[in-house]
């Protein structure tokens, strides 16, 4: 697929025939630990981390993201498959800026990096447009729970606010439901989440699609956040 690959980065035909793309292959497999089976998809995914990045640029990141976001040498190679963005289009400025919103809601040091390994994309993710507001949800609806929630299941930050944690959160709050783990409420596929609001599916997708498009109805407005 190298062909599919330069259309989209023809940089990468520079690198093959510099022999650069040699010594950048080697490194993801030798020192991230990236499996060999899943190299092509790395590049296919992010091509230019044969040729845009120096190695010295990449060995920064591979550094920060074992010492300072904590995650082990020997499930670095996995979390760069899932990402490989994090070698180098993502400043270490901005990988810390994650860091540090997570540090600031309560998520201990040595909690860093189980985390990223759980949902590489974490680190990805906007802090003002998607972690700070969601978890700020999280706080508001259920301040017992958000920071064990986040913790044991970081997935629950990278679910649309607007289309999926809240109105499944007013539908309960509406029905006179007992709240939910907040996994279990953001994460259940639609015909669980309906299953445990003891309602049938279209009931609940219907209220879904009226939250989404604006308009689910008088109740909605009496929610506050």
């Amino acid at each position: 697929k190298l062909g599919q690959v330069a259309e989209r980065f023809p940089l990468v035909l520079g690198a093959y025939l510099l022999g650069n793309m040699e010594e950048h292959v080697y490194f993801l497999i030798t020192d991230v630990g990236v499996r060999k089976s899943k190299v092509g998809q790395v590049v296919e995914e992010f091509p230019q981390v044969l040729g845009s990045y120096s190695l010295e640029n990449m060995e920064e990141h591979r550094e920060f993201l074992i010492k300072v976001a904590g995650i082990s040498k020997a499930k670095l190679g996995k979390v760069v498959a899932s990402l490989p963005q994090l070698l180098g289009s993502v400043s270490l400025e901005n990988l810390e800026a994650k860091l540090e919103f997570l540090r600031s809601v309560g998520v201990a040091e040595d909690q860093l990096g189980q985390m990223v390994q759980t949902l590489p994309a974490i680190l990805a993710y906007n802090v003002e447009g998607n972690l700070a507001p969601t978890f700020r949800f999280y706080e508001k609806v259920a301040p017992e729970k958000a920071l064990d929630g986040l913790i044991s299941s970081p997935a629950i930050l990278g679910y649309s606010l607007e289309a999926r944690i809240k109105p499944r959160y007013w539908f309960f709050k509406e029905k006179g439901l007992p709240f939910l783990s907040i996994s279990t409420m953001v994460r259940s596929t639609h015909a669980k989440f309906a299953v445990s609001a003891r309602v049938s599916l279209e009931e609940w997708t219907d209220f879904q699609r009226e939250c989404v498009s604006g308009d689910p109805g008088p109740e909605y407005s009496k929610w506050p956040y």
